[in-house]
């Protein structure tokens, strides 16, 4: 299944510091933790509906204020 959205959230883990959100649709998220920013963005594109250059606009994100 092809995601319309992602992004990279740091987690407090230290195996899997990083944890990429895919929004499929308003209603269905999936995480997933990953190593590295890198290996998120890679997930990112591999899931992603969208065009290549939709990338260039993808932010990163700290630790949101539900996970403190």
């Amino acid at each position: 299944m092809l995601a319309a959205a992602g992004r990279i959230v740091q987690t407090r883990g230290r195996d899997r510091p990083y944890k990429v959100v895919l929004d499929y649709d308003e209603e269905w998220s999936e995480e997933v933790l990953v190593g590295s920013i890198r290996e998120g963005e890679e997930l990112i594109r591999r899931r992603l509906a969208s065009a290549p250059e939709t990338f260039r606009h993808m932010k990163r994100c700290r630790n949101s204020a539900d996970e403190r």
